[in-house]
């Protein structure tokens, strides 16, 4: 056992003081201690407060480092509705004064027994295990890596322990292996691949198993794989719940680590020794595992982003695997992690490491390894049964009573898993988003939103405009829109919203009457895309929380399908919420509906209207990361746009006599109808132009979600990922059995019954598409067809045969 120290603080807390605080010694290779002091640490709410300051402005650096890269200055709404200002030289400056505070609080004199303990007993390169016993989870939060006695011991690093704890399983021998049991759990905006890149490179005598997006079934089932598992990594989304934790196996699916303590704590009896949680907020997986004797946890103190959590596998495994013990390897890998502060602040102070028992020896790579096999005893096989393959002699058949529909049940699973995995790499994404808007023009027609009208303004108007002597800088002039207000405003629109940009100044008597106009909507732009890098700002001292952005996403054939509802402001665009999105909630809370709110799922929710975020595989599409940034939705169009008028008609008074029935109450929208703001739609082969300008398909956005609010109008949602795949293989094996059924029938028939069935899968997916829900056509009509010809061509026939 090498050179050990345990720092029992006994009870207590920040905000009244550790008042027993007891240090016990080990040296290297001894079974008792060789010294034990006994002091106290004093009570220190200014650390407490520090704390929680920091935590706050680090949680919200967090958010903005998964929308951005890093910004240089932020703002943050506090609960008592606050905003806070502050730069990255502040935060900077906070973490400096956190640390301070902690190395004071850890030199007062009452503590000075153990520290001058400490000093005098070990030299300074002694390789020291240190662990802090505490169950205050504020304490264990603290970055105790920070402490001055770290600097001076760089052999030396700290880990929790438990304040009780128990004799622990010894390691079992694997035969000269490591096993080891990966999960990756939910991956949406974040990428796993490289965590599964790390394990699969250069760790020396493994035995690697990968459990990708599992469900809980699936999770539970290899818990009590009987070889057991030495190490057991997690990546993915998790959070901690108080004084628990939960993780997230898939987009639909999470479970709190309770909720498997059986399965967990038969994997420790079966001689699990390192758990890796290599996700956010990791002290409430902790102490959930801490009751299930699991000998190392290592986890991260805080949210965790995901290019830190790469670096920090990559280094510690590297360290691990090549000699290093746990606790230097941890070491290494934290502050391998500086090297990247300048893009994350406090990386480093993440990881942390839990020891059930600091007794027991310090645990290296060769001790999971164990000894090597011997040649008479060949490791028992623990590869999970394949899904594939048919019962042994042993075991009794599962109800298919004939070898050719086991057969067939066997090849249209292949030719389903074929059709899923070429799905998986967009190959059949174009086709898919065809059939989107197939199914979107098929629609019965649905009347225009009557609660928008849209003024417009076309070449025309910009012509009047320069004809009436208007000095104009942009689309419309400050003399024409302040001539459109005073005609509008009389006639009580609800809101009023400008499409057109005004990054300038107004004339000085419009700027006073906009800045009295608090349902005045004006417009900027985010951009910062590698094919748009700048921002438009909106007009100059423009209140944010009256400015929406108009960016929305385009897919590969450049049509609108999806709607951006928020995403991380820029310097310029000082606001997170979408042009539609700001007018949808202003008109909503006129007419005293709720508003918008984070659900336990993380999804945005207005009353009982949620807005389920489109992730990378929703639907048809197979997007990259770097298309599904800010909180997406898909827009579910009206066939007809809302009524529009031109701005020489209003203000030329052609409309006057009928100006109250077209604005009162209405949502005013007020933008360019040219050939530079058009766009593609699903719309784009039926009554509509081949485009649209935008400030029509702002209508359709706001009108979507005020409608799905108001009347219930459905929004588009998407099967799981897992029942896509199952409704795929359903036709894939509806279209062998069919084969298997007619097999001694003529062809003809054996194609009517494929052509109905194609018919009932259409016509399936279409009525599912007028409730909103949008299924795999393209894919399950390939995988049936394909299921079709391929069980005949395996039966001995093909079509050109049997005729």
């Amino acid at each position: 056992m090498s050179n050990l120290v345990i720092l029992n603080l006994g009870r207590g807390t920040l905000q009244a003081g550790f008042p027993d605080v007891t240090a016990q010694i080990w040296l290297e290779n001894q079974t008792a201690p060789v010294s034990k002091v006994v002091g106290a640490l004093p009570a220190s709410p200014e650390l407490q407060a520090l704390y929680l300051r920091w935590h706050l402005l680090y949680e919200h650096l967090h958010q903005i480092f998964n929308w951005t890269d890093s910004p240089r200055s932020w703002r943050i709404q506090l609960e008592n509705e606050e905003i806070l200002q502050f730069s990255e030289q502040d935060f900077n400056n906070l973490c400096e004064k956190f640390e301070t505070c902690l190395n004071q609080w850890l030199s007062s004199d009452s503590f000075s027994k153990v520290k001058d303990e400490l000093f005098q007993v070990f030299s300074r390169d002694s390789e020291i295990r240190f662990f802090l016993e505490t169950d205050e989870l504020l304490v264990r939060r603290l970055p105790w890596q920070r402490w001055q006695f770290f600097r001076q011991y760089p052999r030396a690093d700290i880990a929790l322990s438990p304040r009780t704890y128990s004799t622990l399983n010894p390691v079992q021998s694997r035969y000269g292996k490591v096993r080891i049991l990966a999960i990756l759990g939910d991956d949406t905006g974040i990428d796993l691949g490289k965590d599964r890149t790390t394990l699969e490179q250069g760790l020396p005598h493994t035995e690697l198993v990968w459990l990708v997006q599992p469900n809980r079934q699936q999770f539970n089932d290899l818990l009590w794989d009987r070889e057991g598992w030495d190490l057991l990594l997690f990546a993915g989304h998790s959070k901690t719940e108080g004084e628990s934790g939960r993780i997230y196996l898939n987009p639909q699916e999470s479970l709190s680590l309770s909720e498997l303590n059986h399965g967990l704590s038969h994997l420790a009896t079966r001689g699990l020794q390192l758990a890796i949680l290599n996700s956010c907020d990791g002290l409430g997986l902790i102490h959930a595992l801490e009751t299930l004797n699991i000998p190392h946890i290592i986890g991260m103190r805080e949210p965790v982003v995901d290019c830190v959590a790469h670096e920090f596998l990559r280094c510690f495994l590297r360290a691990f695997s090549t000699g290093q013990a746990l606790h230097l390897a941890i070491r290494h890998a934290r502050e391998q992690l500086q090297g990247i502060e300048d893009r994350f602040p406090c990386a480093s102070w993440l990881p942390v490491l839990l020891c059930q028992n600091p007794l027991v020896s310090s645990l290296t790579w060769e001790t999971l390894i164990g000894p090597a096999p011997a040649a008479s005893t060949p490791p028992a096989s623990s590869s999970p049964p394949s899904l594939l393959s048919g019962p042994t002699e042993s075991e009794p058949s599962i109800g298919i009573p004939k070898p050719p529909w086991r057969k067939t049940l066997l090849l249209s699973t292949v030719i389903a898993s074929c059709v899923i995995w070429g799905r998986s790499l967009s190959l059949l994404q174009p086709f898919e988003l065809l059939a989107f808007d197939h199914f979107m023009r098929l629609r019965p027609a649905e009347k225009a939103d009557d609660r928008f009208l849209i003024v417009t303004v076309s070449n025309a108007d910009i012509q009047a405009q320069d004809a009436a002597g208007m000095e104009r800088r942009g689309s419309l002039a400050d003399e024409a829109l302040a001539t459109l207000l005073q005609k509008l405003e009389p006639h009580t629109p609800t809101v009023i919203v400008l499409d057109i940009y005004h990054p300038f100044e107004y004339e000085e008597t419009l700027a006073s009457k906009l800045q009295e106009t608090a349902h005045f909507i004006a417009p900027c732009e985010v951009a910062q895309t590698p094919t748009k890098p700048d921002s438009v700002p909106g007009p100059p001292g423009f209140p944010p929380d009256r400015l929406g952005f108009t960016d929305w996403p385009r897919d590969p054939d450049d049509v609108v399908r999806r709607q951006l509802l928020g995403m991380s402001p820029s310097s310029e665009c000082q606001t997170s919420q979408s042009l539609s999105l700001r007018v949808a909630l202003d008109y909503l809370d006129r007419m005293g509906m709720p508003q918008l709110e984070l659900n336990d799922d993380g999804d945005r929710q207005i009353g009982n209207v949620v807005l389920k975020r489109l992730t990378l595989n929703a639907g048809g599409y197979e997007l990259p990361p770097s298309e599904t940034r800010g909180y997406q939705i898909l827009l579910n169009y009206r066939t007809a746009n809302p009524p529009s008028v031109s701005l020489t008609e209003v203000l030329n008074g052609s409309l006057d006599t009928r100006l109250k029935e077209l604005v009162e109450d209405r949502i005013i929208l007020i933008g360019v109808e040219a050939l530079k703001d058009v766009h593609l739609t699903p719309y784009r082969q039926r009554a509509w132009p081949d485009e649209v300008s935008g400030v029509y398909i702002h209508a359709q956005m706001a009108s979507q979600l005020i409608s799905a609010v108001m009347e219930g109008r459905p929004l588009l949602w998407w099967l799981p990922q897992w029942g896509e795949c199952v409704w795929i293989a359903g036709w894939s094996w509806v279209g062998g059995f069919i084969v298997c059924i007619f097999r001694t029938q003529s062809s003809w028939q054996i194609g009517l019954s494929g052509g109905i069935l194609l018919g009932v899968l259409y016509g399936s997916c279409y009525v599912l598409f007028l409730q909103g829900g949008w299924v795999p056509l393209v894919p399950s009509a390939a995988a049936l067809v394909l299921s079709i010809c391929g069980t005949l061509v395996a039966s001995g026939r093909t079509a050109v045969k049997a005729l």
